[in-house]
């Protein structure tokens, strides 16, 4: 039973560290961007870096809100979210595949205007998804990449200027990156 409250928690401090993550990142946007305004405080920069070195996993998708706002403020984007997930005893997941079958994949042109492409360095026998967010976190697109394909173009033109980042998971591997619509 003491195990059970423990791990009980534990889930909801994660939940309220997602929960307060997401509400700050949504101040300090709605006070800055949101308003035109693209000057943030020194308070406001060191908030934003605090979430944005914290571990995924724990901190939510809010991490990677920070991140793509930091990386817009300072061109920062180097993060090493093992050794931050291990630190607070999270393992991170790695993949059983071999650097030699390792799926690429990549995006261009960054920044774009009017179209994006996704490119894997080779084909897949299924389907993926790629989830693209904003960055509020809100889910913007779904693009699929069919089976035997290597490379998916999508529309941006209508799509806000912004800072944008996607996630997808291909053989148990984590994919994620960011891009700026001019």
């Amino acid at each position: 039973m003491k195990k059970l409250m423990v791990f009980m928690s534990f889930l909801y401090g994660l939940c309220s560290l997602y929960a307060t993550n997401e509400r700050i990142l949504n101040d300090i946007y709605f006070s800055t961007i949101a308003k035109g305004n693209f000057i943030f405080t020194e308070p406001q920069k060191a908030t934003i870096s605090n979430i944005a070195y914290q571990c995924p996993y724990t901190g939510g998708v809010a991490v990677y809100r920070a991140r793509a706002l930091q990386y817009a403020l300072t061109d920062e984007n180097s993060y090493d979210d093992v050794a931050t997930c291990n630190a607070q005893n999270i393992a991170w997941r790695h993949s059983n595949v071999g650097k030699k079958d390792l799926v690429q994949l990549s995006l261009f042109p960054n920044p774009a205007e009017d179209k994006v492409s996704f490119l894997l360095n080779k084909t897949l026998e299924n389907t993926i998804s790629i989830a693209i967010y904003n960055t509020l976190g809100q889910k913007v697109a779904e693009i699929a990449i069919p089976a035997n394909t290597l490379k998916v173009n999508f529309e941006v033109e209508t799509w806000g200027a912004g800072i944008y980042y996607y996630q997808t998971l291909i053989n148990q591997q984590f994919y994620e990156g960011k891009f700026i619509v001019e």
